[in-house]
């Protein structure tokens, strides 16, 4: 079997990285086509997504070749902007 065997671990995989109605497999070969840079490249990444021995940030299992419109980023940089309160003492 491949994919995540206990239950805890099934329920999350389900709930936050596939799409509705995706099975593990079908979630590894929706990353690892995303992310190929050719034929041979899917192929061994899908085995490696499949067996386990790697597995992407879960914000990439969720959003890489989504049809849902979410970022694969877990990084953000903002902007730093002076602050606009002054502080008033006695």
């Amino acid at each position: 079997m491949q994919g995540p065997t206990l239950p805890i671990s099934i329920e999350l995989d389900q709930m936050k990285y596939r799409q509705e109605g995706e099975s593990f497999r079908e979630k590894c070969t929706r990353i690892a086509d995303a992310l190929k840079d050719n034929a041979s490249h899917f192929d061994a990444f899908r085995d490696i997504l499949l067996d386990q021995r790697f597995l992407p940030a879960g914000r990439v299992q969720s959003a890489m070749g989504a049809a849902r419109q979410v970022t694969p980023y877990n990084c953000f940089v903002s902007d730093t902007r002076r602050d606009a309160i002054k502080l008033v003492l006695p």
